[in-house]
């Protein structure tokens, strides 16, 4: 819940600084990755290099869609912030994206931030 909380708070900074697409978007996936890196042993939790079965089971389903649905709101900020027309391919890809992100870098960073493992 507080990452959801976090992420809000986020979106609303970076809409009153008027902070571009890319940075935007960056600053909080690199930062949250860092911050799980940091408090990961080994690389390959860091990177999630295990099965999806797995992964589900270790975070459960609310920590799982509360990260998805906090990434879900930072892409979809950051695509305000762009302020033109996507083509259909470009969310394609765009979902494409978070997807991608969501399930190598970012699954688990509730869980690593709050007990270290």
């Amino acid at each position: 819940m507080y990452l959801i909380l976090f992420t809000i708070i986020y979106c609303v900074l970076t809409r009153v600084l008027d902070v571009d697409y890319g940075p935007a978007l960056g600053i909080y996936i690199i930062g949250l990755g860092l911050a799980k890196g940091w408090r990961t042993k080994e690389l390959r939790d860091v990177f999630n290099f295990r099965r999806n079965k797995y992964l589900y089971n270790k975070f459960g389903l609310k920590d799982s869609l509360t990260e998805y649905l906090s990434l879900f709101f930072v892409f979809l900020n950051a695509l305000l912030i762009a302020n033109s027309s996507f083509t259909a391919f470009e969310l394609l890809w765009m979902l494409f994206l978070v997807g991608a992100v969501y399930r190598f870098i970012f699954w688990g960073v509730t869980q690593a931030i709050r007990t270290g493992n």
